[in-house]
């Protein structure tokens, strides 16, 4: 479900967003940044002409020494070596120039902006702490943009707190830096390698929503190197290569943290070490359940099941609309039936005092709560929230400009071109449906998170606890005088290409404002 509005709003964004910095595979969006042309005799300006067959031809045009141009996107140079190696190794701009968009080596142009302020940046409400497992290290910039200078080099195994993220611009939404810091200096990441290779590692958290473990389901499946490629016959990326036996139906396997964007966590089975993928979409059977910490709420009358990957298994019971659930797991898998591609997630849920199993087989019944959803407030002084989506519909309470609103579910009119928030007020029971006009987004808005209070210890478990941790931070340290730059394994190979993924869209701009945030994922070499 994590992928739910961007599933919905697709179409939306595509035509929301500037084409020119989607016409391409591989551009995180950025903050535009002014740049002055420094080689002397003028930067290369690429840019290509296509005909009616939609066949390309490279050109080109030198940009004058001391022209100041705008950098409006940055670009994984694979996909442009693939129309030129010319682009070999190379640091890729996207920027206008007399009419036509097109390319420049970031390395011709230096940056005119000046030093970038934190004031300009969105402070993360829960910083989150990750592990470096790029073996070449992370390249640490002066500001969000690898135009910026280069202020040092953060090493594989280091650990990192991630504290601010650049918001961009109308526009251009910039959700590929974040601002750390590291040996006494502070600077900003770009979170994706130039290969697009996973290399941060996030620890497990009470903001995450996973448990920590999975129970194989199907027909077991083996593990595999997210480092390392396969090829099918014409060698093309053909998933990831597969390590050690099968592992049995029934297994459970746990992990304590897994690749943020890739949804991919290491863990050991039969003493070999590899990566399952905890949100899954094989093309028969469910893989895995992943047990989590979550919530959801549904929107509709739904059908309880006794076993999931089961429709036989109906119960006759329906779970009410507009009812929340805590989820305890779920499980996903996608069916080719020839006519088209089905996708089916199973949620387990607690209801009446028992587990039963919903199928989200009608994708809008659904939306799972999180820590990092989106947050509104209304417009004027009061406003209205009504029962049902229709924009006529009976009040169901009032609201103030001081209540703060997190949005679950939207539904667009095309008749009336009214698009509808389904609300909650933080804090109260009032929830209802508002025009989406009347809101406007909380940027890096977050729930108050309460600490949860340890239960007090008598002294012979203090002292325990207290040798425990004596031992641990001795072996610790000895492993780490061995080899101090493993904070955790060491992954054995980085791929040169791996999965390119797009994270487009931080705050969606269909219709009005800002509806949600869509993630988009695409792995390198789909076509």
């Amino acid at each position: 479900m994590k992928k739910l509005l961007a599933i919905l709003f697709a179409a939306i964004i595509c035509f929301g967003l500037a084409a020119p910095a989607f016409a391409d595979a591989g551009g995180p969006m950025i903050r535009s940044v002014d740049c002055t042309v420094t080689k002397p005799d003028g930067a290369t300006f690429y840019y290509f002409n296509y005909d009616e067959n939609d066949e390309n031809e490279l050109l080109t045009k030198t940009i004058p020494y001391k022209t100041v141009v705008t950098v409006t996107a940055e670009y994984d140079p694979s996909w442009l070596v693939s129309q030129n190696n010319i682009f070999e190794g190379k640091k890729i701009g996207g920027v206008y120039y007399k009419g036509e968009y097109g390319y420049i080596d970031l390395s011709e142009v230096t940056i005119a902006d000046g030093e970038f302020s934190l004031n300009d940046a969105q402070k993360m409400s829960h910083p989150v702490t990750y592990t470096v497992t790029d073996k070449n290290g992370l390249v640490m910039y002066s500001g969000p943009s690898q135009v910026f200078d280069v202020v040092q080099t953060i090493p594989d195994g280091a650990q990192i707190k991630l504290t601010h993220k650049d918001i961009g611009e109308e526009g251009n939404n910039a959700d590929s830096f974040f601002y750390t810091e590291y040996n006494g200096k502070g600077g900003w990441i770009f979170k994706y390698s130039d290969t697009m290779a996973f290399f941060l590692l996030r620890k497990l958290d009470k903001y995450s929503e996973y448990t920590g473990k999975i129970k194989v389901v199907g027909k077991g499946f083996r593990l595999v190197d997210i480092f390392k490629e396969k090829k099918d016959a014409e060698g093309y990326y053909d998933g990831y290569a597969e390590i050690g036996g099968v592992i049995p139906v029934g297994t459970e396997l746990t992990f304590d943290s897994y690749y943020d964007m890739g949804d991919y966590a290491p863990v050991e089975y039969n003493g070999v070490k590899g990566y399952v993928d905890i949100n899954p979409s094989p093309n028969d059977a469910p893989t895995v359940i992943t047990y989590i910490n979550d919530s959801i709420m549904t929107l509709d009358d739904c059908d309880v099941y006794s076993a999931f990957d089961d429709f036989a298994s109906k119960t006759g019971e329906t779970v009410p609309e507009y009812t929340v659930l805590p989820v305890k797991a779920f499980s996903r898998y996608s069916v080719d039936d020839g006519d088209k591609w089905e996708n089916y997630e199973w949620f387990l849920v607690e209801y009446e005092g028992k587990e039963v199993w919903l199928c989200d087989d009608d994708i809008p019944l659904f939306w799972r709560n999180s820590d990092y959803g989106s947050y509104y407030k209304i417009k004027g002084a009061s406003a209205e929230l009504l029962k049902t989506a229709e924009p006529d519909s009976g009040a169901a309470c009032t609201v103030s400009k001081e209540d703060v609103l997190k949005v679950f579910a939207y539904k667009y009119h095309e008749d009336t071109d009214i698009s509808m928030q389904y609300v909650e007020v933080v804090g109260s029971d009032k929830a209802g449906w508002i025009n989406e006009e009347n809101t406007r987004y909380l940027n890096g808005y977050s729930e108050p998170v309460e600490e949860e209070e340890a239960p007090p210890e008598s002294a012979e478990e203090t002292e325990a606890v207290d040798i425990k941790s004596g031992e641990s931070n001795e072996a610790a340290g000895a492993l780490d005088a061995a080899n101090p730059a493993s904070a955790i394994e060491k992954v054995a190979n980085s791929s040169n290409r791996m999965i390119i993924i797009c994270v487009a869209a931080a705050a969606i701009i269909a219709l009005t404002a800002g509806v949600s945030i869509a993630l988009i994922k695409k792995k390198k070499g789909d076509k």
